[in-house]
């Protein structure tokens, strides 16, 4: 028995396969190394154009794709605004972050004006009080047992 497993893991698609999964396993910081691709879907209109597109459609002056090509927008960006498919367009990409941006302000002001006052936090500190601070305020987040991890950290220190 041990003579054909041996047989099987000497076969190149099986070995191959043990080693992209050994590989993988590896490679713990994927996302924190992921780069967004250039020039991808990039807007190339104003709000204010978008606006007055969708009250044509629904004023009833024009169709869809009357308004999509006399503005010069795609179907589905007119379609998804007309409906309100989609929540307003944020400037922002990418997910939306754990804490609310004014909450995030005030935790990086906290910790800068300790910093300056001689009192720098480590890493750990800073992850403990933040999760303190979520649970004393009741914060609704989805932090694993109301702590922020450390890829939370990394962009914190970026956004800050």
């Amino acid at each position: 028995m041990s003579g054909s497993v041996a047989a099987v893991l000497s076969e190149p698609a099986v070995a191959l396969t043990g080693v992209l999964i050994a590989s993988n396993l590896n490679e713990k910081n994927m996302v924190r190394t992921y780069k967004r691709k250039q020039n991808v879907s990039q807007r190339n209109y104003s709000d204010e154009d978008l606006r007055i597109a969708v009250n044509d459609v629904k004023a009833g002056r024009l169709t869809i794709y009357r308004a999509s090509r006399e503005y010069n927008f795609s179907y589905p960006t007119v379609y998804t605004n007309v409906r309100g498919s989609r929540g307003k367009y944020k400037r922002a990409k990418g997910r939306p972050t754990c804490l609310p941006f004014t909450e995030e302000e005030k935790l990086a002001n906290g910790l800068k004006t300790l910093e300056k006052c001689g009192f720098g936090l480590t890493r750990k500190e800073v992850l403990k009080t933040v999760g303190e601070y979520v649970r004393s305020n009741n914060i609704k987040t989805s932090f694993k047992d109301g702590t922020p991890g450390e890829d939370w950290f990394i962009g914190f220190k970026k956004r800050h």
